[in-house]
């Protein structure tokens, strides 16, 4: 009786020592913007820190569905062009088992819709005197690094993006000048690495046209964030501003 005790014993502990212990299976999630919707929106340029509450994870691998990838725990996260996306993030644990999940961004662009203009004696040498005359607008697209040779009576000859209305106005100026853009102008390019936008202010008088103010050459231009829109505009005294909303 004895003996049959010690082969079940042994038995018993044979067993156990062939059982092997299970190391947890991984659970992938993370949040963006403190919530954690299906669909999140946020506009272009943010930079977007998650939230990893991933568990029993060794490796992580995160898709933002715009081409690049990170296998950091918590990456920067930041779009240069609008649309949806699928961030997707795929962990792994000791064991090699893996677990994914994903969240839908919509990233919303820049489109001004009108323009306001300040001052019309802003000319780079401070010589030019309005008396009236046409005013209108440009917004060139320069693709970086290139350069652009130089040309009479504009910094660059950077390509034409967009030209305003032409606005006819007396030489009693009253400010602001407003300049609306029926058809809204997209932005998305500003707050991208591969463009530069630069714009230009004109006046045509009957002594010629002239180039009173462009934003690469006094200053430089930068966009502010409101509630719900923007402005784009320059540090020098904020000559001509870009007004309009992200969708």
């Amino acid at each position: 009786m004895k003996k049959t005790y010690l082969i079940i014993l042994a038995s018993i502990l044979s067993i156990s020592a062939c059982k092997k212990i299970e190391t947890p299976g991984p659970e992938a999630g993370f949040t963006l913007g403190n919530t954690s919707q299906s669909s999140i929106i946020f506009r272009q340029g943010t930079v977007i820190i998650p939230v990893n509450n991933s568990t029993n994870a060794v490796s992580y691998l995160w898709d933002f569905g715009n081409g690049k990838t990170s296998t950091e725990r918590t990456p920067a996260i930041s779009f240069e062009e609008g649309g949806e996306f699928n961030i997707s993030l795929t962990v792994k644990n000791a064991d090699g088992q893996i677990s994914s999940t994903q969240r839908q961004v919509k990233v919303l662009t820049p489109f001004a819709s009108q323009i306001t203009i300040t001052g019309l004696d802003q000319w780079k040498q401070n010589e030019f005197k309005f008396n009236g005359g046409d005013v209108w607008v440009e917004v060139y697209k320069t693709i970086n690094p290139l350069t652009y040779q130089q040309i009479l009576d504009r910094n660059f000859e950077f390509p034409v993006y967009f030209k305003s209305s032409v606005s006819t106005i007396p030489s009693a100026v009253s400010y602001p000048i407003v300049i609306d853009i029926p058809e809204k102008l997209s932005l998305e390019d500003k707050l991208g690495s591969k463009f530069r936008l630069v714009f230009a202010l004109y006046v045509k008088d009957t002594s010629g046209t002239h180039v009173l103010f462009t934003s690469d050459f006094v200053g430089s231009s930068f966009f502010v964030d409101l509630n719900g829109g923007f402005k784009w505009t320059t540090t020098a005294g904020a000559t001509v501003t870009f007004e309009g909303i992200y969708q």
